[in-house]
């Protein structure tokens, strides 16, 4: 076995990957909390356009965004990360293989 596929050295990859996302959904979060990110311009616009000058929808649109603009990490990006492309590859065989073996 190579170097690159040594169990400790994969731990190590996945573990900084997730501590990486864990950090950036930090914070994004943070600054969404504080108010320096806001809805793109074009979401901003269709607001306007489909809601008019009604500012209490537009209050309720722009609250339901800031709700699920907050980021997770994502473990399935940390597993692209350590081994990139096989990742995805190896996903789509057991799918393939649970496919033959179903149907």
């Amino acid at each position: 076995m190579d170097e690159s596929r040594k169990s400790q050295l994969l731990a190590s990859r996945l573990t900084h990957s997730w501590e990486a996302r864990v950090e950036a959904a930090k914070i994004y979060n943070g600054e969404l909390d504080a108010g320096n990110k806001l809805p793109g311009r074009l979401r901003q616009f269709w607001w306007k356009f489909r809601y008019g000058n009604d500012q209490g929808k537009l209050k309720e649109r722009q609250s339901i965004w800031f709700q699920k603009a907050r980021r997770m990490p994502s473990l399935t990006f940390s597993l692209n990360d350590t081994f990139g492309r096989q990742f995805w590859v190896s996903g789509m065989m057991v799918f393939k293989g649970i496919d033959e073996v179903l149907y």
